[in-house]
């Protein structure tokens, strides 16, 4: 995995310390990178305000006969004295010539615009790349804790709840990742930015306008609060009328037989209306503060307008000043509106980042599980020498506490030996092939195996140690060629001879030669299907055969010559059977009866 992936498990283990930061903890993961990308946006707010300098420069030049523009026409009293120092002594000291106008001040105002779109452009890309890679590891480490988690968190597992995380949440989370972590901080700099730049064009108009601003800030912030606390009780209480009426429906008999129909209609009627009242009021707050902050609005405007009006025809104020200044309100106004746009678009990908962290708390992220081919590894590829036992197993059922599905069971199965686990519905028998797989462990007692260094295994999950191939009455087909699937887990290379030969060979075991390598399973019938799980088996060459019900689609000719070859090419392994057909109790060497136990 990438360094994102680390700095992803370093920001999911403190999740349940700093909840509330979990998007600062998102950027942890880029750091230097991030702060690059923020300094870009920033950076772009300088020349970005050209385009406000460029409309003032082509209003004076709409004014009349063109002419020398000083400073203070062009940037305010404030700011043209802060650029004195690096203008002294040079051609524009004292303004720009109309010579210097007309060859290169609208260059270099255009030139500049387009040095801001370029640094928020290329801002842009890096947010998106910097999601991505960070939705990237997200799904990887969702992927990764699902299959690395047991098999009773594995089944309690929201199938639909994943399919959701790998891609609405996913999608969600990287477009909310650039919109808080990289427009809102730019937008509210650009929002302080410009704030500055009204103060230093004019100080009577910036203070006439901020203080009416202000006003009508706080009535929109009290206005939204109110209107989101109605909104949660509202959709509490519409949730909770949903609910009981489901109730209610289900006891429809009860409901009739007691004849309580008008209390159960009063009930609902009382509730009803009360969501109705909090829509009025939601209402009325709406309709008292939209035009509230439209008249403010308004009235804002006509007065910064009449004051500079009056300012312009006395001489106090130019007009490129007040162009600058209304140009700016409007940069202002929209900086405003899309950092709000903009956080309440991200709310959902909060939601699904919360959603996602919180699944990855539960299945259990910080587990140190070693895969597969690590414990292979460590175990120097060691499979089972002789035995596989069970000592005083029991199990209960699932669900109960007391209740054991079986109990006290003790065998001694031998490479070769063919085993048929018998018993009624619903005792116990897929559970127990769950058990010696190591999928589910047993509440009493233990499994073990005998490694070929004689070490014992307790309650192992024999795939870390041995080849296996459990097959279940739906087998574990996915969409592909049956080439594909036969090869399964390992990579199908059709043009590989040695491959070629060995996935023909396990057809052939398993009664289907005349399937060709390169055909589609989604046109295999249910038995076809389960010979193929067959000989995806035939292909790994297993040490242990966990079949339950693997032949129940197959009619007896079939099935007996199916037994055959597994007897027959696979006489070195043990096979462990649910079945209820007498054919194959013909074939097993040993038989469990679940109920007798």
């Amino acid at each position: 995995m990438s360094k994102f992936s680390d700095a992803l498990k370093s920001s999911i283990a403190i999740h349940n310390r700093a909840h509330k930061y979990k998007w600062l903890r998102v950027v942890q993961s880029f750091k230097l990178r991030y702060i690059c990308t923020l300094f870009l946006g920033i950076s772009a707010i300088i020349p970005s305000m050209a385009l406000v300098l460029l409309v003032t420069y082509a209003f004076s030049q709409l004014q009349g006969e063109p002419r020398q523009l000083t400073w203070q026409e062009l940037l305010g009293e404030h700011a043209s004295r802060w650029l004195s120092p690096f203008v002294r002594n040079s051609s524009v000291e004292h303004g720009l010539t109309v010579e210097y106008q007309r060859w290169y001040f609208p260059i270099l105002l255009l030139l500049t615009g387009c040095l801001a779109n370029f640094l928020k452009g290329f801002q842009e890309y890096l947010l998106e790349d910097m999601g991505e890679r960070y939705c990237r590891d997200l799904r990887s480490a969702v992927a990764e804790n699902y299959l690395n988690s047991s098999y009773s968190q594995a089944k309690e597992s929201n199938a639909s709840l994943l399919a959701q995380f790998l891609g609405d949440d996913a999608r969600e989370i990287r477009q909310s990742f650039t919109r808080i972590c990289g427009s809102i901080p730019t937008e509210i700099a650009n929002s302080f930015f410009y704030f500055c730049f009204l103060a230093l064009l004019d100080t009577q108009l910036f203070v006439l306008f901020f203080s009416i601003f202000l006003p009508i800030g706080l009535i929109i912030r009290l206005t939204g609060n109110h209107l989101r606390k109605l909104a949660k009780t509202g959709i509490r209480i519409q949730t909770e009328l949903s609910q009981s009426f489901l109730e209610k429906v289900r006891g429809w008999q009860s409901i009739q037989s007691f004849s309580s129909r008008p209390t159960e209609l009063k009930r609902f009627n009382s509730t009803n209306s009360t969501i109705l009242n909090i829509w009025r009021r939601s209402a009325r707050a709406k309709a008292m503060s939209s035009p509230t902050v439209e008249w403010l609005g308004i009235a804002a405007g006509a007065c910064v307008l009449i004051l500079a009006l009056r300012r312009v025809h006395e001489g106090a104020l130019a007009n490129t000043i007040l162009t600058a200044f209304l140009v700016t309100v409007v940069q202002l106004s929209n900086s405003l509106q899309t950092t709000v746009n903009q956080l309440n678009g991200a709310k959902k990908g909060s939601a699904a980042l919360n959603r996602m962290f919180e699944f990855l708390d539960q299945i259990g992220s910080q587990q140190n599980r070693q895969t597969k081919e690590s414990r292979r590894k460590t175990e120097n590829m060691l499979s089972l020498k002789r035995t596989l036992r069970a000592n005083d197993v029991a199990i209960r059922r699932q669900g109960s506490e007391g209740e054991y599905l079986f109990r006290d069971l003790k065998f001694e199965f031998n490479f070769g030996e063919n085993i048929l686990v018998k018993g009624p519905s619903g005792r116990g028998k897929s559970t127990l092939l769950e058990s010696i797989c190591g999928l589910k462990p047993p509440d009493k007692g233990h499994f073990s195996i005998e490694l070929e260094n004689g070490r014992i295994i307790e309650n192992p999950r024999l795939s870390d140690f041995a080849e296996v191939a459990y097959l279940t009455q739906e087998p574990f087909i996915f969409a592909g060629t049956v080439g594909e699937n036969v090869c399964y887990p390992h990579k199908w290379d059709s043009k590989c001879m040695t491959d070629l030969t060995r996935v023909r060979t396990a057809l052939e075991k398993a009664c289907l030669s005349n399937l060709s390598v390169d055909a589609s399973v989604l046109t295999l019938s249910g038995g076809e299907r389960q010979r193929l799980a067959f000989a995806r088996g035939f292909f790994s060459e297993p040490d242990v055969w966990l079949i339950d019900e693997g032949t129940s689609a197959l009619d007896a000719q079939t099935e007996q010559q199916l037994l055959h070859q597994l007897k027959s090419k696979s006489e070195k392994s043990i096979k462990i059977f649910v079945a209820h057909r007498p054919m194959t109790q013909k074939f097993v060497d040993k038989v469990i009866t679940l109920d007798q136990l």
